[in-house]
C-alpha cells in the first residue's frame, strides 16, 4: 500500500512538473502609439580610459553613477516593433562621473520636456531650446523605445529560447553600425502574471568611429495581464579602441530599470497641446538639434550641428572634429583672437602672415587667396578667408582658415584642417558652423 502511494505522488509531482514546463504565454507588447509609461533607470559603471601622452598609453580610472526618473508618451511605432518617437518629460535626470581625480555633475533643469526620435538607426533626443553638450549626454541613456525588441513578439513557453533582431541588439546596445551578434532571449518562468525571462549575448559593431565588442547578459519581468516589459536588470561589459572623438575604454557597466504603465490622465504635461512646439512628422528641425556651447570666459558662443563633437578645450582653443557616420572628416580648431578697438580688427595681410606662422604647419601651395569682406555692414561684422595646403605636423592636410569680427571689436579665427580628400565631404559645412558664432553684446 505504501508503495502503490508513493508511486502515485510521485506521478502527480512529475505531472505538474510536467505542467509548468510546457506553460506557455505571448511575449508581445500591447499597441504601442500613445501608451504612457514611468521610467526609473539608474546606471553605475566602472572601468579604465586609455590616451597617448607624451608617446605613452596613459591608463586612468573611471567611474559614473546616473539616475533618471521621467515619464515617456510612445507617438509613433515602428515596423521592427520598437518606438520610433516618443515625447518625455523629466522629473530628474543627473550624472557623476569620475576620471582619475576629477569629478563631473550634470544636470538638467527641472521638469524638461524632450522628444526622442529614431533617424537613420539612431535615436535624436532635442527640446524647445537647443541643448548643450552636457545636457544631450544625458538624454544618451539606455534606449527604453526599444525595449519591445527584447521579445519574441509570440507565444512561447517556459525553457524556449528566441533570437533578438539586429534591429533590437543594434538600439539596445546604443551602436552606430552593428557588424554580428548572438543575442538570445529565454522564457525562465511564469508566476501568476509575471514572466520572467533572460537575455544574453555579444556584439560587435561601431560607435562615434571606434570598433567595440561587448557582452550583455540580462533579466526582466514581464506583466502577462498589461503586456508591457515592467523592469530590467541589464549588465554589459565593453572594449572599445580608439576613436577619433573617443579614447581606448573597458567598462562594465549594470543598468536597473523599472517601467510602470500609465493611464494617459497620469500624464497631462505630454498631452497635444504641450507638444505644440514639436513636429508631427518628418526629421528633427535643425533649429532644435543644434548644440549650444558658451565660452567660459564669455568671449563667444556657438550654435552648431551635433555631428560636430568636442574633443578637448583650453584658455586658447576649442577642438571639435566633425563625424559623418563614423567617418572623421575634419576639425575644426576654434581660436579667440586678442579683441581690437570698437569697429577694428586685423588687416588681410595681418591674418595672413599669422595663420602662415602657425606652430607646425609649413605651408605649400595657396588654393584660394580668399575673400574678405563685411558680411553685414550695417551690423559691422567682418570675415576672412585663405585656403592653403600643406604639410601640419609631418601629414598632408588641407586648412581653411576664417577670420570673424564683430562690431565691438572681437575676433575669432577659425581653422578647418582635414585630408586633401575629405574636402568634398565636408561642403559647407564649415561655413554652417561659422554661423552659429555670436559674440557678446552690451
Amino acid at each position: 500500500m505504501f508503495r502503490q502511494r508513493f508511486a502515485l505522488a510521485l506521478l502527480a509531482c512529475l505531472s505538474v512538473a510536467g505542467l509548468a514546463r510546457a506553460q506557455s504565454v505571448s511575449l508581445s507588447e500591447a499597441p504601442l502609439k500613445d501608451a504612457h509609461f514611468r521610467i526609473e533607470l539608474d546606471l553605475d559603471l566602472t572601468g579604465e580610459i586609455k590616451f597617448q601622452h607624451e608617446g605613452k598609453l596613459t591608463a586612468m580610472k573611471q567611474t559614473a553613477q546616473a539616475r533618471h526618473e521621467y515619464v515617456e508618451r510612445a507617438l509613433e511605432a515602428g515596423p521592427a516593433g520598437l518606438v520610433d518617437r516618443a515625447a518625455r518629460l523629466y522629473h530628474s535626470a543627473t550624472a557623476t562621473i569620475h576620471i582619475d581625480k576629477d569629478t563631473s555633475e550634470r544636470k538638467f533643469p527641472a521638469e524638461q520636456l524632450a522628444i526622442a526620435q529614431r533617424v537613420r538607426d539612431r535615436v535624436v533626443s532635442f527640446a524647445k531650446e537647443p541643448f548643450s553638450r552636457e545636457q544631450l549626454e544625458l538624454t544618451e541613456h539606455f534606449d527604453t523605445l526599444s525595449l519591445p525588441g527584447i521579445l519574441p513578439g509570440k507565444e512561447v513557453k517556459v525553457g524556449e529560447t528566441w533570437k533578438l533582431t539586429s534591429a533590437a541588439v543594434q538600439a539596445l546596445c546604443d551602436l552606430d553600425g552593428l557588424i554580428d551578434q548572438d543575442f538570445t532571449g529565454t522564457l525562465d518562468e511564469v508566476t501568476g502574471q509575471t514572466a520572467r525571462f533572460s537575455v544574453k549575448g555579444k556584439a560587435s559593431g561601431i560607435t562615434a568611429g571606434a570598433a567595440i565588442k561587448l557582452a550583455v547578459q540580462a533579466k526582466g519581468e514581464f506583466d502577462v495581464g498589461k503586456k508591457r516589459i515592467i523592469s530590467l536588470d541589464w549588465k554589459q561589459d565593453d572594449d572599445r579602441e580608439q576613436g577619433p572623438v573617443s579614447p581606448i575604454m573597458n567598462a562594465e557597466a549594470r543598468i536597473k530599470l523599472k517601467r510602470t504603465p500609465l493611464e494617459a490622465g497620469d500624464a497631462d504635461k505630454l498631452n497635444d497641446l504641450a507638444l505644440l512646439w514639436a513636429p508631427l512628422s518628418g526629421a528633427p528641425p535643425k533649429e532644435n538639434t543644434r548644440l549650444r556651447y558658451v565660452d567660459a570666459q564669455g568671449r563667444f558662443e556657438l550654435l552648431h550641428a551635433r555631428e560636430w563633437h568636442l574633443i578637448g578645450r583650453t584658455e586658447r582653443h576649442v577642438i571639435l572634429r566633425l563625424m559623418d557616420r563614423g567617418d572623421f572628416v575634419a576639425q575644426a580648431t576654434i581660436s579667440p583672437w586678442k579683441k581690437a578697438e570698437p569697429g577694428k580688427h586685423l588687416s588681410e595681410d595681418e591674418f595672413k602672415e599669422a595663420m602662415n606662422n602657425i606652430p607646425g604647419w609649413q605651408a605649400d601651395e595657396v588654393l584660394d587667396k580668399g575673400t574678405c569682406k563685411d558680411n553685414d555692414p550695417h551690423a559691422g561684422f567682418w570675415s576672412c578667408r585663405l585656403a592653403v595646403s600643406g604639410i601640419w605636423n609631418g601629414v598632408k592636410t588641407v586648412q581653411y582658415f576664417y577670420l570673424v569680427a564683430g562690431p565691438e571689436g572681437d575676433q575669432t579665427v577659425f581653422t578647418f584642417s582635414m585630408a586633401p580628400g575629405q574636402i568634398q565631404k565636408l561642403g559647407t559645412r564649415d561655413l554652417d558652423l561659422l554661423r552659429g558664432l555670436s559674440f557678446p553684446t552690451k
